[in-house]
């Protein structure tokens, strides 16, 4: 076996991009086009195997978006050995070990507190993260109610099992703006985009738990 051949534990389990470029294009366009237009539920129809419990939807973003250059966080409890190898082997990112030290992170529905997040500085609120939350379900109930650029009047969202609270820190970030921290959620092959430009109103008797 050559020296520079890898061996078979090496290698991830899962599957990339069929077609490297024309799919990571094409994900690409479908991330910009849910941040310009947030909380439209959009749908990634990439042929790509990801292993649990990461989803297609958060699989097909990292490897469209995330590079060598790229700090991830990844919440513990989604950490597995076979999600970081995927994600390392087809991206090169690197892998933070504290949420306020990447470029992107992902999660699930429990959440740490949002200050523990990179929200950009002054003079660079781009560097603010991008977290990608994997949800049970996104919908276009109205338990959320989205107001801002991109949105004509307003859009409605359901995000389940998001609590409460992580909406009632967000809009506390609200006042750091221009810095901040942009928002995909993602659930099977589909994901929807709350950027930090947006405003939002938790709707009355819409959601449970604190």
């Amino acid at each position: 076996m050559p020296i520079n051949e890898p061996k078979i534990s090496d290698l991830p389990f899962g599957a990339s991009f069929e077609h490297p470029s024309h799919d990571s294009q094409y994900v690409f366009r479908q991330t910009l086009k849910s941040m310009a237009e947030p909380g439209s539920i959009i749908t990634i129809n990439a042929k790509i195997a990801s292993p649990p419990p990461l989803s297609i939807a958060t699989a097909a973003i990292c490897l469209s978006l995330l590079d060598f250059e790229t700090y991830l966080w990844i919440e513990p409890s989604l950490a597995t050995d076979d999600v970081k190898q995927y994600l390392k082997f087809h991206t090169g990112l690197k892998f933070a070990e504290q949420p306020d030290q990447a470029n992107f992170c992902i999660l699930g529905t429990q959440i740490p507190d949002l200050t523990l997040f990179n929200t950009g500085t002054d003079d660079y609120p781009e560097n603010g993260a991008t977290l990608i939350i994997q949800a049970d379900d996104i919908t276009s109930h109205a338990q959320l109610q989205l107001e801002g650029p991109g949105i004509e009047t307003y859009r409605h969202l359901t995000i389940s099992y998001i609590k409460k609270r992580f909406w009632l820190d967000r809009d506390s970030l609200q006042s750091l703006f221009p810095r901040g921290l942009d928002l995909i959620f993602t659930c099977h092959n589909t994901m929807a985009s709350i950027p930090r430009t947006t405003r939002i109103t938790v709707l009355k008797n819409s959601m449970n738990g604190c």
